[in-house]
């Protein structure tokens, strides 16, 4: 018995099973292939459906903010407005007359104290609610540099009028 010609054989069977097992590999990585093909198009569709929920949460987010700074101003807003009544001054006119506080008449510090004072009820109920100081005009009366509403007469306001005077 020749262990040469054993040795071979052995040597050809193994390289036989190496083969076969070689060629059930490619097998399986083709199917493996299909299967990665796959997973790689569904990751790919959550990718896209990812980068669309986002661009939709910034779009909320967005809007979020900009409804928080509205209500913001608006709070703002409601609580300037609440410092002010709306008072006639006369010929028909308005105008909006600083609230007293008890700050007001209680501090020490004549500074710290607000002067008493008309807005012009235009200005401030304008789309751009400026709030615009009346005026004194020729002859007492009141009027505003802004919107030129008015002129009221001065007999309406006359502590704004003597305090405007003074200065």
């Amino acid at each position: 018995m020749d262990f040469s010609l054993i040795s071979g054989t052995v040597t050809t069977i193994n390289s036989a099973l190496d083969l076969g097992k070689a060629a059930l590999g490619l097998r399986d990585a083709n199917k493996l292939a299909a299967v990665v093909a796959e997973m790689n198009d569904k990751l790919l569709n959550a990718q896209q459906s990812l980068f669309t929920h986002n661009a939709q949460l910034m779009a909320l987010q967005q809007e979020h903010l900009k409804a928080t700074k509205e209500l913001a101003e608006v709070k703002e807003a409601i609580a300037q407005r609440g410092d002010y009544t709306l008072v006639g001054i006369g010929n028909g006119f308005a105008a909006y007359r600083k609230n007293p506080t008890p700050e007001d008449s209680e501090s020490a510090d004549p500074s710290a104290a607000h002067f008493e004072h008309y807005l012009c009820q235009v200005c401030f109920d304008g789309p751009g609610q400026r709030k615009v100081l009346m005026q004194p005009l020729w002859g007492g009366w009141l009027g505003c540099p802004v919107c030129v509403s008015g002129p009221v007469t001065a007999q309406a306001a006359p502590t704004v009028i003597e305090k405007l005077r003074r200065r």
